[in-house]
């Protein structure tokens, strides 16, 4: 049989995986796929892996685009363009810093390979528990649909991140039909089905006789589009990405809903080129059906291959549970943790001690940046875990330095650092992270403000001005107690003799020697505005919480913009710009009990599986959407209410970290 079943709607180009592309007009197909279709991956610099948005979702708030597209060819090179409207060239030499600023993962950008290595899996990444996991499953799902795929396909998806060679994830095309759009909108009238939301390589605009989600019978079928001939492979399984914010996209809980419920986790069709060609938007999509045979051998290797599939898996999940954990070390290891070697330790000024770290996997950063360290303290039954600004910036001794101020009384982790840890002593860190740092691209004069232990991260920006030859100029303005209890001053000293760097220092409480500062008190907006302009400067603030919202009002009264004032909070917290009245009501705080770690949690702050993540804990989680029930943890005090929107899941002993909206103070089991 042989009937026309729609027209071609519309193309679509990613040159690079996981990212958001652009549509085309037309296009040349060959045996894989798209000409200039997922040309470039990301790639895990921790793993040493290609990586996709299934690893890390914020990868689908990123666009590329071709810097020559009419020459793709010969030069494939890409720009990456972020939600912060810069863009910037795939040959930047800071772009893996700002992907993994981005991300929150060491990640770079890579150009696909024709060795056949390049696509192979680390080995943490082969079990099922990470597979389920990337596809928002819960832990004991029976993967009943991958039983669609070829036993051998299923073997070397196991083995390789990908097909060698290719960038796609199983199949060259991957396409839907306006029907099954317009089904799972009927289903769902709250969802927003927008077809980039499924980065398909094309729509078919087909009849609406076909029915609800015609492509899912055509197995082994064929389409004619243009010049193409494509055999029709196994249904699409989808994830919960679609529903994940992206370009131009919010996340969206319904298409979560759609895909699990009503879709059963199968959205669109893949398929294969059986004759290469070129297709245009318009072209007449003619529906050529399998034989018969074909059908019924497609509809019994499917159903023999189910128990064999369903076995491993459940056969993996028991063993999974049986597994110990293992020594503390290797504990902090698997969760991303590496040894470092303090090499030098040294006061700073009274209460202020710098600690200089060298390890064996020293990952760049973005001047302004964080640490996480998990401290294995005496009496403590697990690691202590507490983030830190990186205050240098030295890439080529590859060596940190946290400066870390005692907070005297019971705190845990300053004594324990300023009493016990020596020259000699190891630590463990996770990568650099943080979306607070002066950006390589920024061409603006800055200011930045600070009070206390809060310049550290400013003294990798100025380092950076400094090696980097920064023009654009830096006026620093910092209130601290009085010359003794002055970090940096030095420093600062030499940097401002080098670069173009201004400072104005106030001193709470000055001694009758001190001479290096210009005021006393406290920093005050008048003599800010007398060394910055407002409207075109871009501020930056650092401090207690307290000092931070009063800095940004008066910053904000005075006519600077809330998109050009940055702020970091270690442990998401209150946003500057939410009102007094309200701070009580939109925050709580979150103690992790397992970890002695507390965070503040607010509406804006985003759910409680990224405030784990921000701290450096890494619980499981699925669907992230309340629907797979993987990351629900034990609550030990405190309340939790959900959306009307999913599914029922109150409970007074426990919650799901990912959906839960906290009505008090929590403590956590985690």
């Amino acid at each position: 049989m042989r009937k026309k079943i729609g027209e071609l709607k519309s193309i679509w180009q990613y040159p690079v995986k996981s990212m958001a592309g652009g549509r085309i007009s037309q296009g040349t197909f060959t045996k894989d796929g798209l000409r200039g279709d997922r040309m470039w991956t990301p790639w895990d610099e921790m793993k040493q892996e290609l990586v996709g948005a299934k690893q890390f979702r914020k990868i689908l708030q990123l666009r590329a685009t071709y810097t020559y597209p009419n020459d793709i060819a010969a030069r494939p090179a890409v720009d990456i363009h972020f939600p912060d409207q810069m863009v910037v060239a795939s040959d930047a030499p800071y772009l893996s810093e700002l992907l993994s600023a981005f991300v929150g993962h060491p990640l770079s950008l890579r150009l696909k390979s024709d060795e056949k290595d390049f696509y192979l899996k680390n080995e943490e990444s082969t079990g099922m528990r990470e597979l389920r996991q990337r596809l928002g499953m819960p832990a004991s799902d029976t993967m009943k649909n991958f039983a669609t795929f070829p036993i051998p396909l299923s073997l070397r998806l196991k083995k390789y991140a990908t097909l060698p060679g290719v960038l796609h994830d199983v199949y060259p095309i991957h396409f839907l039909t306006t029907n099954t759009l317009d089904w799972l909108a009927k289903q769902h009238p709250r969802g927003d089905f927008d077809v980039r939301r499924f980065r398909p390589t094309f729509l078919i605009d087909t009849l609406s006789e076909l029915g609800d989600y015609p492509e899912s019978q055509w197995q082994k079928a064929y389409l004619e589009i243009g010049d193409t001939l494509i055999q029709v492979g196994a249904p699409t399984i989808r994830c919960a990405m679609p529903a994940q914010a992206q370009v131009g996209l919010a996340r969206d809980v319904e298409v979560a809903k759609a895909i699990q419920f009503t879709a059963g986790q199968f959205v669109g069709s893949y398929g294969k080129l059986v004759e290469a060609g070129r297709i245009a938007e318009g072209d007449e999509v003619i529906y050529r059906s399998a034989s018969k045979i074909w059908q019924m051998q497609a509809k019994l290797a499917r159903k023999l291959r189910e128990p064999i599939v369903t076995s491993i898996a459940k056969l993996e999940f028991r063993s999974a549970k049986k597994i110990k954990r293992g020594s503390a070390e290797a504990t902090l290891n698997s969760s991303g943790f590496d040894a470092f070697k303090v090499v030098d330790v040294k006061d700073e000024c009274d209460g202020i001690k710098s600690f200089y770290l060298k390890g064996s996997n020293f990952y760049s950063f973005l001047p302004g940046q964080h640490l996480i360290l998990a401290l294995q303290i005496p009496n403590q039954k697990q690691a202590v875990y507490r983030a830190y600004s990186i205050s240098n910036f030295d890439p080529e001794s590859k060596t940190y330095r946290i400066s870390v101020k005692r907070e005297g009384g019971d705190a845990l982790v300053s004594n324990y650092l300023h009493d016990e840890v020596r020259t000699g002593s190891r630590l463990y860190l996770k990568r650099p992270k943080g979306q607070f740092f002066l950006h390589p691209q920024e061409e603006r004069p800055i200011a930045l403000i600070s009070m206390g232990v809060g310049i550290t991260p400013f003294m990798s920006m100025l380092e950076y001005a400094q090696r980097t030859k920064r023009k654009a100029k830096i006026s620093l303005f910092y209130v601290c107690q009085n010359a003794g209890r002055h970090p940096f001053n030095d420093e600062i000293k030499a940097v401002c003799e080098q670069a173009n760097v201004e400072t104005h220092t106030w001193y709470s409480r000055p001694e009758e020697s001190d001479r290096d500062f210009q005021a006393q008190g406290r920093i005050d907006i008048e003599s800010i505005k007398g060394m910055v302009d407002s409207k075109n400067s871009l501020f930056y603030l650092c401090g207690t919480a307290a000092f931070m919202q009063s800095m940004y009002r008066s910053l904000t009264d005075w006519g600077v913009q809330s998109k050009d004032i940055r702020y970091e909070h270690f442990g998401k917290s209150v946003p500057l710009d939410v009102d007094a009245d309200e701070l009580e009501k939109a925050t709580y705080k979150v103690h992790f009990s397992g970890s002695d770690l507390e965070a503040n949690w607010s509406n804006s702050a985003g759910n409680l599986l990224e405030l784990a993540e921000s701290c450096g804990l890494q619980p499981d989680f699925g669907c992230r959407y309340g629907i797979c029930d993987a990351c629900r943890v034990n609550l030990k005090a405190g309340s939790v209410v959900y959306d009307d929107s999913l599914p029922q899941k109150d409970s007074d002993k426990s919650l799901l970290l990912c959906c839960a909206i906290p009505t008090s103070d929590l403590v956590i089991e985690l």
